[in-house]
Order: C-alpha cells, then structure tokens, then sequence
C-alpha cells in the first residue's frame, strides 16, 4: 500500500514537469545577413540585410529597415503593410518559430489582384538565425535560406 502512494505521488510531482511546454528559444538582438551562408547570396548592396527583433511570451517583432512585422506566438491573425497589405499567423513548433503569411495586391486592370502567400521559419543554433522562406506566386514556389550573425 505505501509503495502505491509513493508511487502515485511522484507521478502527481513529475507530471506538471513533463507536461510543460520548453521555453521558446530568445530570437532577440540584431542580425546582420551573411551573404556567404545564405543560398542563395543576395545581390551586393541589397537594403535590408539586418533584422531586429524583439520578442516577449506573446509577440515577436521582426525590423527589417523600415518596416516592422508583428507576430502574436499565439497563431492570432496579425497584418502590416509591405507593397500590399500582409495577413499573417505565427506559432513556435518546437524551438523553430514558423510564420505563414498571405499578401493581396492590387496590380492594374490587366491583373487585377494577385496574390502571393508563403511559410517563413526562424531557428537560432548559437549565434546564428537562419530564416527559410518559401514563397508562392502564380509563376510558382521559390524558397531561400538567409542566415544571420548576431551582432
């Protein structure tokens, strides 16, 4: 009978340990592009090769020159605008936070509305963030692989 309790009280003491969620990994600082790790290497003299990012429980924040980005971690809709209005959702799986985004711009009479959607995920392994986009348009999907410094 002791065994029994015993036995039932430190499952009742490891389940909240077992059942917490990890913590999601800090994306935080400023990222400076490295040109030689990213596939594929960006055209010289590109704007925006540093990201700031900000992050909380509940928000990350991604700068990328003068547009900010805001993501809930919760999968909330967020939006902002970047040639065309972007509706986004953001959660962490795991230690990688995954955005997928959807942007609806109109192009003229000749076009009319197209529309781009898309899948970003950001990982840190020390100090480095890789970002991975893959992108969909009428002509197809591409995917690209930034990788940033810490700095």
């Amino acid at each position: 009978m002791q065994l029994v309790i015993v036995t039932g009280l430190a499952v009742t003491l490891a389940l909240p340990v077992l059942s917490a969620a990890p913590a999601a990994p800090d994306l935080s600082g400023t990222w400076t592009l490295d040109a030689a790790k990213s596939d594929p290497q960006p055209a010289a003299g590109l704007a925006g090769n540093q990201l700031v990012i900000t992050q909380s429980p509940a928000d990350v924040v991604v700068r990328q020159g003068t547009v900010n980005m805001p993501y809930k971690t919760d999968g909330t809709e967020t939006s902002y605008l970047q040639q065309g209005r972007i509706v986004a959702t953001a959660r962490w799986v795991g230690a990688t936070f995954v955005v997928s985004w959807k942007k609806e711009l109109y192009a003229g009479p000749r076009d009319g509305y197209v529309v781009t959607s898309g899948k970003d995920t950001y990982s840190v392994a020390g100090s480095l963030l890789t970002v991975e986009k893959s992108t969909t348009t009428r002509q197809g999907t591409t995917t690209r692989k930034a990788v940033y410094n810490r700095t």
